[in-house]
């Protein structure tokens, strides 16, 4: 019996191995590229990362000594992973850490749009998430919002790809569309963003009794994997994080040191009354949310300052 673990980060994309008695055995890492083509914008090739992962897993896969039970995944959120109805990226990724919608995050704070929401929602839009990247797209990129059938995020990508299903994890998709107390897409948000129209382009929910489906076998062979290894869809990269550092109480809070830098804490209660800051998790805990605090700059700005000071890789 075995287990592998996928984390698929911003800048790296890792396989990690664990026996039956939970001992971590491999660990498997392949770096990833965030491409800026113009000023303030982040994106990824779609399938580049897809490949990093299959890289990753059918390596870890080849160490492993017993058989795999199962093949779980958590990634980066927020952004915008835009496919067609067969499940093929319309062009890249654009990332969590993108800027080019900084003018459209900037009318609707003035307009007082973000401080609604977030009563509605728990979270304050940042220009990396998928209303103001597609609001953007609307605006810029018609063309490629009319080919595209869905926006998921990068764990949404990898999942379709590994089972062959649309869907996004409830921790995923809290921000910035849903009715957070209700875990729903919030038809009141759609109408304050002035988004009616991008309900195609939401993706299936999905809660901690769906997460599971079973690899393809086009994927089985890509990864190395028997056919029909169910695949689990795990909350996202900070809510992962929190589960698997012990933060599952309310009040327990962890700091992550990564390509973003994000506190956050563990609570049983959706406040939306408070400041208008941060963001609310549904944690993938059954009643647990998380609110979190993330820097949207961390690990990226060290690796920048070194290369402006030619020292190299951090």
């Amino acid at each position: 019996m075995a287990v592998i673990c996928v984390d698929a980060g911003t800048t790296m994309i890792k396989a990690v191995g664990y026996d039956d008695d939970g001992t971590e055995s491999v660990v498997v890492r392949q770096a990833t590229i965030v491409n800026r083509p113009s000023p303030s914008w982040a994106e990824q090739d779609m399938a580049g990362v897809w490949d990093a992962v299959v890289s990753c897993v059918r390596s870890a896969a080849d160490q492993l000594t017993g058989d795999v039970d199962f093949l779980a995944l958590t990634a980066q959120g927020d952004g915008s992973w835009l496919v067609d109805r067969h499940g093929s990226p319309t062009g890249p990724a654009i990332l969590w850490n993108d800027g080019r919608g900084a003018s459209i995050l900037d009318g609707w704070t003035k307009a007082g749009v973000l401080d609604q929401a977030f009563r509605i929602n728990g979270s304050l839009t940042s220009s990396g998430m998928p209303n103001v990247i597609l609001s953007w797209l609307r605006q810029h990129d018609p063309d490629r919002l009319e080919r595209s059938a869905a926006s998921l995020t990068c764990g949404g990508w990898v999942f379709a790809q590994l089972t062959g299903e649309i869907a996004i994890d409830e921790s995923d998709g809290s921000a910035p569309f849903l009715d957070i107390r209700a875990r729903q897409y919030s038809p009141e948000l759609l109408r304050l963003y002035e988004m009616d129209w991008v309900q195609p382009l939401l993706p299936e929910l999905r809660g901690d009794d769906r997460r599971v489906a079973d690899l393809t076998s086009d994927a089985a062979a890509q990864v190395g994997l028997p056919a029909g290894t169910p695949v689990v869809m795990s909350s996202y990269d900070i809510a992962s994080t929190a589960i698997g550092v012990g933060a599952v109480s309310s009040g327990q809070a962890c700091s992550i040191l990564g390509t973003t830098l994000c506190t956050e804490v563990v609570t049983d209660d959706v406040v939306l009354g408070e400041d208008v800051a941060g963001c609310t998790v549904a944690l993938g805990l059954p009643g647990k949310y998380l609110r979190a605090f993330p820097t949207l700059a961390g690990g990226e700005v060290v690796q920048w300052a070194c290369r402006m000071m030619a020292l190299g890789d951090p």
